[in-house]
This record gives C-alpha cells, structure tokens and sequence, in this order.
C-alpha cells in the first residue's frame, strides 16, 4: 500500500527463474462481506467493481474473467519477467481513480520506509527485527486517530478482498 494521498494496493509477482504458472483469483465484497459488487470490464481492459457508492478497479496485464461471482485468470511468469496487479479503490459516483504505475509505486513505497525506518538507530543485533516491527505498527496505524486498525479506512473504507 503506496503512503500517499490515494488508495491502492500493489502486488507484483516476479519471476526469479524458470517459468511458473499462476491462477489468480479476486473475490470483492462491500459492506463487509454483505454486499456482491456489478463487476464489468472497461475500455482499457481494467475490472471495475461497483456496489453502492464504492468501488474497486484492478488494472492488470492479465487476461482476467469472471466465473461464479468472482474475477479470475491464469498467467505465466518467466525469469526476470515481473507482472504487476494494481487496485484502486474510490467512489462509485466520482471519476474512475487514477491508475498508477505499480512499479513506480513499489520504488516510492520502498524509499518510503527506508526513510522512515532509518530514523530508528542501531539497537545492536536485533536492529532489522525493531525496524520490521516499527514499519508494521506505523503501517497499521490509522492516521487521523493514532488507533491501530488492520486496515486504515482511508484505504478501502468497508471493502474485503479474498
């Protein structure tokens, strides 16, 4: 999840050697869970999930289609091939949110926490554990309130994916 302003989750999957083959697999629900979402596919091949005033787009290079009220696809990644899957999330009444470069994301989010987590000094050799602790706490931490939550509300309000 890019620290920013927006509201999305990225994932790239990387292939490190040989070739291997994944299906994957998106089961959106609002309303935690109650409510099944209209999902079509727009123009630029984006899936666009609609349920009430909330909505998710995953924009991907992969073949995605629905079945049994959920989006899936099979892909393929070989050595040094890296796939990204971005979703946004953003209200159904507004403009689609703006897509994103998942690897620019990834770099951004990177530098992010090495930032923030240098900050922290040396504690001897228990330092990386502290500094992953650290990251985890402050990535679930909910900004407007300080409380901990497992996932902010400004990121994807009342929406679960599976």
């Amino acid at each position: 999840m890019p620290p920013a302003d927006g509201a999305d989750l990225v994932r790239i999957v990387v292939g490190r050697s040989g070739r291997v083959v994944f299906e994957t697999e998106l089961v959106a629900r609002f309303n935690y869970g109650a409510a099944v979402p209209w999902v079509n596919r727009l123009d630029d091949g984006s899936i666009n999930a609609i349920a009430g005033p909330e909505r998710l787009v995953l924009r991907t290079p992969v073949a995605l289609y629905g079945e049994d009220l959920r989006t899936v696809g099979e892909f393929a990644v070989e050595a040094d091939q890296s796939i990204p899957f971005v979703l946004s999330y953003g209200a159904s009444f507004q403009s689609l949110p703006p897509a994103i470069d998942g690897f620019d994301a990834l770099a951004r989010t990177e530098a992010f926490w090495r930032q923030w987590s240098d900050r922290c000094s040396d504690v001897g050799p228990w330092t990386e554990a502290v500094k992953r602790s650290l990251i985890t706490l402050k990535a679930l931490t909910y900004a407007p309130t300080g409380g901990l939550s497992p996932l902010p509300r400004r990121h994807f309000p009342s929406a679960s994916v599976a």
